[in-house]
């Protein structure tokens, strides 16, 4: 399945894609259990933009696709969940042996090779094309984050629809085949600029859609404080991650103040729960200031998040709360393992590695 997703902008067609892995990518997918065409198209577009209110005009093509690769012997595509295997649906990967009942693949993008049932996956595919269009003002780029291929993190952006050779090349065919069929649709409103230096985000974990902007120091007071987080480091230069029962991305530990708690509390009392880690020292970064959003794009709420560099020493794991795991990971990896590519988190990487070399020195 393909969404072909536009917004008309004056005499405009305009065509969503975002930026991902070094590619210009449409978003695309393939059906879960028991959906029809169109089901699936309204999910992947809503699940990889974010965008509300797509209007879905219809089905525009359906192209037959061989996932054979000329530099890969055999390739299937990822087409049913396996329990164990972290390779998605909708991914390519390279079959290294068959049998009877079982497939040996391996996928370079994970760095992961396995065994799964036979059954997990499919040479050919038929690839169902699908015009939507916008019908409410969206922003002209916006981050996404979610939990694809463990916690991918990419920007969407619009281009015009006969700049088709901006999409990898494997895709422009999906345009190529709809573009006579998607005639242009009511002019929407433009969306009001954000402010210098904040971007806006849609986070498909918790579904919340926010404005985020960084500010230097402790959080001015405009509006609540929120939570406290902190890139946690061990004296041996590992940042402390911890993971959430059911979800496949690690993220720094923090969380929300209790009454009457400063923000330096509420960092310490949350790192200790959630990390099993003790606070020895720690500096501020920078605190982000957001606006959550509702889907009409209006502010619902506002609130100031403090973030740490923190030196912590680890006691025993011993989770009582929410978090189910911790997993250590050089300060310099960060943004890598967390698949960071937003630029206030890339910001807070670059904070903590040097208040790591100042503190270390």
């Amino acid at each position: 399945m393909a969404a072909l997703i536009t917004r008309q902008v004056g005499d405009l067609t305009e065509l969503c894609v975002f930026d991902h892995a070094g590619n210009v990518q449409l978003p695309a997918g393939t059906m879960d259990p028991g959906e029809v065409p169109v089901e699936s198209a309204a999910r992947e577009a809503w699940e990889e933009t974010g965008l509300p209110h797509l209007e879905l005009v219809g089905e525009v093509a359906v192209l037959d696709e061989l996932t054979r690769n000329p530099g890969w012997p055999d390739v299937a595509l990822m087409v049913t969940p396996h329990e164990g295997c972290p390779v998605t649906r909708g991914h390519a990967v390279q079959v290294l042996e068959r049998t009877g009942t079982s497939v040996t693949i391996a996928n370079d993008y994970f760095g992961w090779r396995g065994e799964v049932p036979a059954t997990c996956v499919e040479r050919d595919v038929s690839r169902h094309v699908f015009h939507l269009r916008t019908t409410t003002p969206t922003p002209n780029e916006w981050w996404v984050l979610t939990p694809d291929g463990g916690g991918s993190q990419w920007r969407c952006r619009w281009i015009p629809l006969d700049d088709r050779s901006q999409v990898h090349p494997s895709q422009q065919a999906w345009i190529d085949v709809a573009r006579e069929a998607i005639a242009p649709g009511p002019p929407v409103p433009a969306s009001e600029p954000l402010p210098a230096g904040a971007d806006e985000v849609y986070d498909a974990y918790n579904e919340v859609r926010l404005v985020m902007r960084a500010v230097d120091g402790a959080p001015p007071g405009e509006a609540p404080r929120g939570s406290s987080y902190a890139v946690c480091v061990t004296a041996d230069g590992d940042t402390v991650l911890v993971n959430e029962d059911g979800r496949p991305a690690w993220g720094l530990p923090g969380g929300r103040p209790e009454p009457g708690e400063s923000a330096e509390e509420t960092l310490t009392r949350e790192v200790l729960e959630e990390a099993c880690a003790r606070v020895v020292e720690h500096e501020l970064l920078l605190t982000s200031c957001d606006s959550f959003l509702d889907t009409e794009r209006r502010v619902t709420a506002r609130c100031e998040t403090p973030i740490y560099w923190a030196r912590v020493e680890l006691d025993a794991w011993a989770p009582q709360f929410e978090k189910t795991a911790r997993h250590l990971v050089p300060i310099a990896d960060l943004a890598t393992v967390l698949r960071w590519e937003v630029p206030l988190y890339l910001a807070i990487q670059e904070r903590a590695l040097a208040a790591e070399s100042r503190r270390a020195r």
